[in-house]
This record gives structure tokens, C-alpha cells and sequence, in this order.
């Protein structure tokens, strides 16, 4: 389908499911489709972080911040996953 958000529900299924292969893929499809879709973002951003691709993970996770309200849940996960973020890199440079 070329609805992001069905990508990015069906991602999260994986995500649950513990498959970040596919999650990932999913993800990325939804971004394909609708590159400012923030929950995709967020959750790609994640899945970076926790391979340990710090880099790629802040460029999404700013750009959901970038992209969404400020009330929305997952600008604030977002943003508690950047600082998360910016807290690893800074510790690898010492």
C-alpha cells in the first residue's frame, strides 16, 4: 500500500514481535513514502541507537523533533532518545 502510516502499524507489530529486521524495513517504507512521518522517524531512530548507529539515530530523532508538535508523545520520546544519544557520543570521546 502507499499509506505510510500502515507501514509504520505494521512495523510496530514487528518491533513487538522482537524482529527489527523488519520493523526496520517497514520503517523505512513509511519514510519512503512520507519522509516527515514523525513516529517512523522515532522509531527507526531507535532501532539505530540500539545497533549502535548513534550517527543515523540523531538525524532521525532531530528530525522528529524538527518535524512534529511539541505535545506529541513521541517528540517528547524523541527527545529523550536524542539526549540519550548525545549523552553515548559524548562519552566515546573521553
Amino acid at each position: 500500500t502507499k499509506d505510510a502510516f500502515a507501514h509504520t502499524m505494521l512495523g510496530t507489530i514487528y518491533l513487538a514481535l522482537k524482529d527489527q529486521s523488519r520493523a526496520l524495513a517497514l520503517f523505512e517504507s513509511a519514510l519512503a513514502i512520507e519522509p516527515r512521518d514523525v513516529s517512523a522517524l522515532v522509531y527507526r531512530g531507535e532501532i539505530r541507537l540500539n545497533r549502535g548507529k548513534v550517527k543515523p539515530a540523531i538525524e532521525d530523532l532531530g528530525a522528529a523533533i524538527k518535524f512534529g508538535s511539541p505535545t506529541d508523545p513521541f517528540v517528547e520520546r524523541a527527545g529523550r532518545l536524542l539526549r540519550m544519544a548525545k549523552a553515548l557520543v559524548r562519552r566515546a570521546r573521553r
